[in-house]
């Protein structure tokens, strides 16, 4: 009895370290199965990753498919015809691609997959594909409120010029700060992303293909060092402030970028003008040369400002090149300078939005919000020529006016605001951006106490010595 007994005991305890491994087993054999179900379904799972594989190989046999006919209306054209659209779908007619092109030879759309591409006639540069499904872009949201003549309108797909939107920069800790070397200025200047910055739809690009957004007031400086009042501007002096005000204007801007919707920079007489509609005329259509023609549209001439003569030649006077010793660009005496300096007044554009965002504070009062623009140019007059970046100051929009150096050899300091502008890459959707902003309003903007006002000289003076004078043509 006893006997049996303990070989009970011991098959019981058989059968227990059995059960035991059988428990392990079948978790072991679950846990094995969870790993191969989220090998196979998982977000980064063998079937995701092979259906990813499969639609990138597609993306980029379309693309190719885009590039090539590109480059086939470019070879047998010489260059981009007039008739653009048509040439690329021949030229996808022949390659055998079932895609259909849209009026303007921008949109590209393959038939069996749905895929819609966006074509940079000029560039020759690719993006997409879209969603057709995914609504419209913000490009076709702000075309479309353009052309809406609702006095009201409350149409969720129109996107108007002036409405608010949630811009935000990347970094929202973002500084720049400019020194001597690129503004001609002995302090150096300091900007900071501000949180209260607001965004607003000035209109779209020159050439059509991005909204560009703005600040709805210009941006200031830093409070520097502790000082008890605060000046907002930007002062660029003498030759340098010329010659280096494109780089250092962007730079500044360039705290608020956000690569992944589209670039900034400074405002430009480029912007100014797609936003109020001026078209400008150049002499033989070369825009290095004297403008002959500014107009809204294709319309009536408007009232243009520039030098007095088309050319200005140097006889002993001061070069910017010359004076920053940047050899490859001297001049020489009897070289001439075209006029390449325009602008306008604001009471030549008619009232709109966009002209209210580009001119208020400018044009009244204590001009508090006059800014630079990234054009810098030159203008010729009876007896030298000045050169300077563009403004916005005192009612007109001008190129080449800034006024801070010339080519008798004076320069002087003047501070205005900085204006960004954020140009959105085309395939940018109203969500990505922030939606709109129910609650964006102007800020206000005076000139604070004890700080020297927009455009009054902050130093002025004359050079001396050979140090910047054109030199003698050499003799062949």
């Amino acid at each position: 009895m006893k006997v049996a007994n303990e070989q009970r005991k011991k098959l019981k305890g058989k059968r227990g370290i059995t059960l035991i491994a059988l428990v392990i087993t079948i978790i072991v054999l679950l846990i094995l199965a969870g790993i191969s179900i989220m090998m196979l379904t998982g977000d980064n799972s063998i079937l995701n990753q092979a259906t990813n594989a499969k639609n990138n190989t597609i993306e980029g046999q379309e693309k190719e498919a885009i590039n090539v006919a590109y480059h086939g209306v470019l070879t047998e054209n010489l260059g981009i015809p007039e008739n653009f659209p048509d040439e690329l779908r021949n030229q996808f007619n022949r390659n055998g691609e079932k895609v259909t092109v849209s009026s303007d030879g921008k949109k590209i759309t393959f038939t069996d997959t749905q895929h819609v591409y966006t074509l940079d006639i000029a560039k020759g540069t690719i993006t997409g594909p879209t969603d057709p499904n995914a609504g419209p872009t913000l490009l076709e949201m702000v075309q479309a409120g353009k052309a809406c003549t609702a006095e009201n309108c409350s149409d969720e797909t129109h996107v108007h010029i002036g409405d608010f939107v949630n811009y935000t920069p990347s970094n929202p800790n973002a500084t720049a700060t400019v020194g001597e070397s690129e503004t001609g200025y002995s302090n150096s200047q300091t900007y900071a992303v501000a949180s209260d910055t607001q965004w607003r739809v000035l209109g779209t690009s020159e050439d059509g293909e991005h909204v560009l957004l703005t600040t709805e007031s210009p941006i200031k400086k830093s409070k520097e060092n502790g000082a008890t009042t605060n000046d907002p501007y930007l002062v660029l002096q003498g030759a340098a402030g010329y010659k280096y005000c494109k780089t250092t204007l962007n730079k500044i801007c360039s705290i608020y970028a956000n690569n992944s919707l589209g670039t900034i920079g400074s405002i430009t007489m480029e912007d100014i003008n797609a936003a109020l509609g001026v078209t400008v005329t150049y002499l033989n259509n070369d825009s290095t040369k004297k403008p002959t023609k500014v107009a809204i549209g294709d319309g009536n001439n408007i009232d243009m400002f520039g030098g007095f003569a088309a050319t200005y030649t140097y006889r002993g006077g001061y070069a910017p090149e010359n004076y920053l010793e940047i050899t490859a660009e001297t001049k020489y005496i009897d070289d001439e300078i075209d006029l390449n300096a325009y602008g306008y007044m604001a009471s030549s554009i008619s009232d709109g939005t966009a002209k209210d965002i580009v001119f208020k504070g400018t044009d009244s009062g204590d001009y508090a919000k006059a800014y630079w623009v990234a054009s810098p140019d030159v203008t010729v007059g009876r007896n030298g020529a000045l050169f300077g970046p563009g403004l916005v100051n005192h009612g007109f929009a001008a190129c080449g006016v800034g006024g801070i150096f010339d080519s008798s050899g004076s320069w002087s300091a003047k501070g205005f605001a900085v204006h960004p502008v954020v140009s959105l890459n085309s395939e940018v959707r109203l969500e990505e951006v922030g939606g709109i902003n129910e609650d964006g309003e102007e800020i206000t903007w005076t000139v604070p106490d004890g700080v020297i006002g927009p455009g009054n000289d902050r130093g002025s003076g004359s050079l001396s010595g050979d140090k910047g004078k054109v030199t003698a043509r050499p003799q062949p």
